[in-house]
């Protein structure tokens, strides 16, 4: 039948040098190289992640939260009475409640279980009516009362549900608002993504859905012929999205033994009804990116790479183009969430690491590279020019900002300027003239 999502998880801890577009966080848990699953982020204060056990690979019941953007993390277990069901996401309103789904491997049961004491006890909610075919996939909440609930399909569509109590009523959705499956169609666990009110989902025919009123009416909005299944060792996808238009997927081919051979980017901007392919640099199929999320509401991804082979971080800041490494760190998830990201790692003693934050606002305004200030060629290789039309050239001044805040170069105004001396990475520049100021980023390739 089906399926566990492929994933493919290092189980090493990985080197501690990394760039300083990251900050270590510690993610509290007792037992060494704890990784992370998955993470929620509720808001700049309010996380939830899932971990795994990196030492040996195996699902274990245990969860990390974190109450003030993760100076502290607090762990604990996910006590649901049934050891062989595995965690497939969590989603957190606040530091007291949060909602699991979790699933046993053999035959996809399990369900919808409710934390409202911050981990110390789980209730069982809602799972599929139907053994061994309602296959349970994800939860997610979009605030205390509203979420949905998706399940595989029973009586000839997709088992979705939705919630307006908090989880204490759920409704099936009817047929008649979601497309049919085709033939042996089926939801991967843990196979889903958010961006405010709206939810997408994935498929095995290469197909996703969205929802944007909180689950109660879908579309397809990528078909068949793009990705030709999101969850297998072969062929597997990734997806994620800014906001209800603007979105990416990855479509990886690998060869038996999942040794990437293949990587195709698409993206759309107007909500699915046109993608168009990407022509990519810094990444290929080798780089075996493992996750991905949007900046919401930018332009702005930052993508995971997990394995021993290739482990890392990376960031576009021109919707999937162009791409600019971070650091060379094992990331097991990603999740960007208002203007920074968290990305999931293993602990490496019982004391500290497991969770990375971003260092710097991410939510640049994108207009700002449509007003007077355009920097030339960027990416930036040796050296690059400004557009200073607008500003008074006389006063101009020129900054430079590395990832971790500091000024690394300044100019006053020339014909060009050398930055042939700066690592590679993202870059904020500011140019000023005593009376205004406009800031962009370049990337030093």
């Amino acid at each position: 039948m089906k399926k566990v999502l492929f994933s493919c998880i290092a189980l090493i801890i990985a080197n501690s040098a990394f760039s300083q577009f990251w900050s270590t966080q510690f993610t509290g848990f007792g037992t060494e190289s704890r990784g992370i699953s998955g993470i929620h982020a509720k808001d700049s204060n309010i996380a939830w992640a899932y971990a795994f056990d990196g030492a040996a690979g195996a699902d274990i019941q245990e969860f990390t939260m974190t109450a003030n953007g993760g100076q502290t993390w607090t762990p604990g277990y996910i006590e649901l009475g049934d050891p062989s069901l595995n965690i497939q996401n969590i989603v957190g309103v606040d530091a007291n409640t949060a909602w699991v789904m979790a699933s046993r491997e053999a035959d996809g049961s399990g369900g919808v279980f409710k934390t409202t004491d911050g981990g110390e006890s789980w209730e069982f909610q809602i799972g599929g009516t139907t053994p061994d075919e309602s296959w349970n996939n994800w939860v997610h909440f979009f605030d205390a009362n509203s979420g949905v609930f998706m399940s595989d399909p029973v009586g000839g569509y997709f088992e979705l549900y939705t919630t307006s109590d908090g989880g204490s009523n759920w409704t099936r959705v009817p047929s008649a608002n979601i497309p049919a499956p085709l033939a042996s169609e089926y939801g991967y666990t843990g196979g889903y993504t958010y961006v405010g009110n709206t939810v997408f989902f994935y498929t095995n025919k290469g197909r996703i859905l969205k929802s944007t009123d909180k689950g109660l009416t879908w579309s397809v909005i990528l078909p068949t012929g793009f990705v030709t299944d999101f969850g297998t060792t072969t062929n597997s996808g990734l997806m994620a999205f800014s906001d209800a238009n603007k979105g990416i997927v990855f479509k990886k081919t690998a060869n038996s033994t999942g040794t990437p051979t293949a990587l195709s980017v698409y993206r759309t901007t107007n909500g699915g009804a046109n993608w168009e392919a990407v022509t990519l640099s810094g990444i290929n199929a080798a780089t075996n990116i493992t996750g991905i999320s949007y900046v919401p509401g930018t332009s702005t991804i930052v993508a995971s790479a997990v394995t021993q082979a290739a482990p890392g971080s990376y960031m576009s800041t021109d919707n999937g183009s162009t791409w600019t490494k971070l650091d060379a760190v094992q990331h097991t998830s990603v999740k960007c969430i208002e203007d920074f990201c968290y990305s999931g790692g293993y602990s490496s003693s019982t004391t500290q690491s497991g969770m990375f934050k971003s260092t710097q606002s991410l939510a640049v305004n994108e207009a700002s590279n449509s007003r007077s200030i355009k920097v030339y060629p960027n990416p930036v290789a040796d050296y690059f020019k400004i557009d200073t039309k607008g500003f008074e050239i006389n006063e101009v001044k020129i900054l430079l900002i590395d990832a971790s805040g500091k000024l690394v170069k300044s100019f006053n105004s020339q014909d060009s300027y050398d930055v042939s001396g700066l690592a590679k990475g993202v870059y904020m520049l500011t140019i000023t003239d005593g009376k205004k100021s406009e800031t962009t980023k370049i990337i030093r390739k």
